[in-house]
């Protein structure tokens, strides 16, 4: 059980990338851009989603409280609405009047993926510092 911590620290690193690349995609819009983005997107999301199950389940077997420092009520929100944004994206499709919000949308939650990974180092920190 002691991987899942590293497990959850990859892929939410990997969800960083992966969303980055998103947002980096539509500001450059090159031939493309728009396949690439929905899947660097989508590939970010579910990257989220596995490393919330590795450190849903670790803290659940080690009975570890959830959702209990400010890294986990960040991660939650951040989560919920990296779900949204793709799915008001998706909307896009069929009605352009989504398509402000879904800016807006990825904007915020681009925003609270970062701080969120702020939060998750610092709290790593702090878990390192105590354990010394």
């Amino acid at each position: 059980m002691s991987y899942l911590p590293y497990m959850h620290a990859f892929f939410m690193a990997l969800a960083v990338i992966l969303i980055l690349v998103a947002v980096v995609t539509v500001r450059r819009k090159k031939t493309g851009w728009f396949k690439l983005h929905r899947g660097a997107a989508s590939l970010g999301v579910v990257s989220a989603l596995v490393a919330f199950m590795a450190e849903f389940i670790f803290k659940t077997a080690m009975n570890y409280p959830h959702v209990s420092s400010p890294h986990a009520i960040g991660g939650a929100i951040t989560l919920m609405m990296l779900i949204v944004t793709p799915a008001l994206g998706a909307k896009i499709a069929s009605n352009q009047k989504f398509r402000s919000v879904h800016r807006m949308f990825g904007r915020i939650t681009s925003a609270f993926v970062v701080l969120t990974a702020i939060a998750g180092v610092a709290r790593f920190i702090q878990l390192l510092s105590i354990k010394s």
